[in-house]
């Protein structure tokens, strides 16, 4: 028994991990650990001048305030939002940690759809929920990369 082993066409691997991955929202769903975004909260998203911009506003943040936290200036912040700007990823893991998101959720998609927002949203019961899949840029299914 020790020796069994597997295996499993890659489709059904991906359908064993998106079932689990979703097994895992649910709970966090139901446990309030996850954070869901309404409707109107989803056009805002798709609304907003960038993701950062709306996490900000999200959390109820003044670009005064999120700059200071992360260590930069407002009129900074301000460029990075409109887009005038890059940043490198340091600072932008540390407006993460302040927004409370994770990296890839402040990363630009161009152009905003529902499509490419709800690759890391979930619609359950009405609600979309974030889940943890992959950026797309770190799909499963892309070639170039492993399970």
């Amino acid at each position: 028994m020790d020796n069994d082993a597997t295996t499993l066409m890659r489709a059904d691997y991906e359908a064993l991990v998106d079932a689990r991955d979703h097994a895992q929202a649910m709970r966090g769903v139901a446990t309030g650990a996850m954070e869901t975004l309404s409707d109107a909260e989803l056009d805002a998203y798709l609304a907003a001048r960038s993701s950062l911009a709306f996490w900000r506003k999200h959390r109820s943040l003044t670009q005064a305030a999120l700059a200071t936290a992360a260590g930069t200036t407002q009129p900074h912040l301000a460029q990075i939002e409109g887009g005038l700007r890059s940043c490198d990823v340091a600072l932008f893991a540390t407006f993460a940690r302040v927004l409370r998101v994770r990296i890839e959720d402040l990363a630009p998609v161009q152009p905003a759809t529902k499509e490419a927002v709800c690759f890391n949203l979930r619609c359950i019961n009405g609600s979309l929920v974030r889940t943890q899949r992959r950026p797309p840029f770190l799909s499963r299914r892309s070639p170039n990369h492993g399970p």
